[in-house]
């Protein structure tokens, strides 16, 4: 708990800023195919949410093909290592990474299923996960993993706590008139 006067509360804490690294932190972009879905597809969007990235600002970036080298070059260890704890704590620490994006990609009866989750490097800890659904052809898709990247990226608002310790007998406090 957070002991406060009353009038300076300062608002919702967010998440990310209890576990940003410095500033221009370091991520990496796995987008990863399963089923009968084409290989070059997901590189493909692995290159769009990557340029998104860029054209962000504030990250470097690197993409997938440096994370398959650093597991051997072999796409099942990295869909394994996805995954695993252990995994990626090794490949953030061998590639000095802060932060992972990481999904895979299928599709079923004409639907495109994918799956992003935002992982925190030193911890392992998934920050943030987004599951779709999108009907349509790859220009839908390529929409739906704009907007998935821009939600995956904005920082989960935590509730507050206010504590206030008061000795005056009958003393009231308000918070937002309530």
């Amino acid at each position: 708990a957070l002991l406060l006067a009353v009038g300076s509360f300062p608002g919702p804490v967010r998440a990310e800023s209890l576990t940003r690294p410095a500033a221009n932190p370091k991520v990496a972009v796995l987008l990863l195919k399963t089923g009968a879905i084409a290989e070059d597809l997901a590189d493909n969007l692995t290159e769009v949410l990557i340029v998104k990235l860029v054209s962000g600002g504030g990250r470097q970036v690197v993409g997938k093909e440096v994370v398959k080298t650093q597991l051997g070059g072999d796409e099942s260890k990295v869909l394994a290592c996805i995954g695993n704890r252990i995994c990626i704590g090794n490949v953030a620490t061998a590639l000095g990474l802060h932060y992972l994006i990481v999904g895979t990609l299928g599709q079923r009866d004409g639907v495109w299923i994918y799956n992003l989750y935002y992982i925190e490097a030193a911890s392992s800890d998934e920050v943030k996960r987004i599951h779709r659904e999108v009907p349509g052809d790859v220009a839908a898709l390529t929409r739906s993993l704009d907007a998935a990247l821009a939600e995956l990226l904005t920082p989960r608002v935590l509730p507050g706590t206010l504590r206030v310790t008061s000795s005056v007998v009958g003393a009231r406090v308000h918070l937002d008139e309530v």
